[in-house]
């Protein structure tokens, strides 16, 4: 819904979307329910930026391997985004070798090389969306970083974003570590947070997600807000690793293992089946259980 003609207020939301669209028809419905419906209801103005890439014949890995599935190149549409560009992956991927040595660090215990250039890859992603919405006239006052292959679980909290200051971050909790899938912020917060790829090159260490938004967070002191937002990536096949453990604050029973997290800080126990190929099933199979 592009409601972006709404009169001028304090409140105006850039929702930036990056990354390869692997699973968005499983997931699209719930972003329009939790994202762009309490948006919506609330009067809420905002505007929706989407990035992502071409890969040659489509073809996509998870964590090294080849998919069945390509990618679904059309699939964005069913998020309907304000703005979409979609680049050649190959070609930031050149550019990319030629400065590998800024990433890739000897002795540094690395992700393998072909996951430290897909986080890459990401992360250039990321910048980009959020530069559309910087270039674009939309004069927005708060941005929501989400992912197109995302499930999600319950409503934005608006209020929280709302509330949010200069130069502090909302985060979803994700055990000991920082989830560096959905983030939230003002203009200060948001640019840094989106261009952490050039603290990529400055981290001198090994680069894994968690510990680079942990080096940014530290890096340019910001302050952290963890809300209560829970989601869980999907993967092309409509599954989701069971190892993801729903590390929002979920209980995640699945036929492989079970994993709870007792801190339980985003309030919702689930119970899925993580192998449903469905996703108009899905909210009756993964649904909240209990509040606690």
């Amino acid at each position: 819904m592009d409601n972006s003609n709404q009169s001028a207020s304090p409140f105006q939301l850039a929702i930036c979307y990056w990354g390869l669209t692997r699973s968005t028809s499983f997931v699209h419905r719930s972003h329009h329910q939790h994202l762009f419906g309490p948006m919506r209801d609330g009067g809420i103005a905002y505007r929706t930026f989407m990035h992502t890439w071409s890969l040659p014949g489509d073809v996509q890995r998870v964590w090294g391997k080849v998919q069945k599935q390509t990618v679904e190149t059309d699939a964005w549409r069913l998020l309907a985004p304000h703005e979409f560009v979609r680049d050649n992956q190959s070609i930031f991927e050149e550019q990319m070798k030629r400065n590998w040595s800024l990433y890739w660090h000897r002795g540094a215990r690395n992700w393998a090389p072909h996951l430290l250039q897909n986080h890459l890859c990401a992360l250039e992603s990321l910048q980009r969306a959020y530069a559309m919405a910087t270039a674009s006239s939309w004069a927005w006052t708060h941005a929501v970083f989400v992912r197109p292959d995302v499930m999600l679980l319950n409503d934005l909290p608006l209020a929280e974003v709302r509330a949010l200051k200069a130069g502090e971050l909302a985060l979803v909790h994700s055990g000991s570590s920082l989830n560096d899938q959905w983030a939230a912020g003002k203009r200060l917060a948001a640019a840094i947070y989106a261009n952490r790829i050039a603290d990529a090159a400055e981290m001198r260490s090994r680069i894994v997600a968690e510990a680079l938004l942990n080096f940014t967070v530290t890096r340019w002191r910001l302050s952290l807000r963890f809300v209560k937002f829970a989601f869980y990536r999907v993967r092309p096949d409509g599954s989701t690793a069971c190892s993801q453990g729903f590390n929002q604050g979920l209980a995640l029973v699945c036929p492989m293992r079970v994993f709870i997290n007792a801190a339980a800080n985003n309030g919702v126990a689930a119970k899925c089946n993580i192998t449903s190929r469905h996703e108009h099933k899905i909210p009756s199979i993964c649904s909240k259980m209990q509040q606690h």
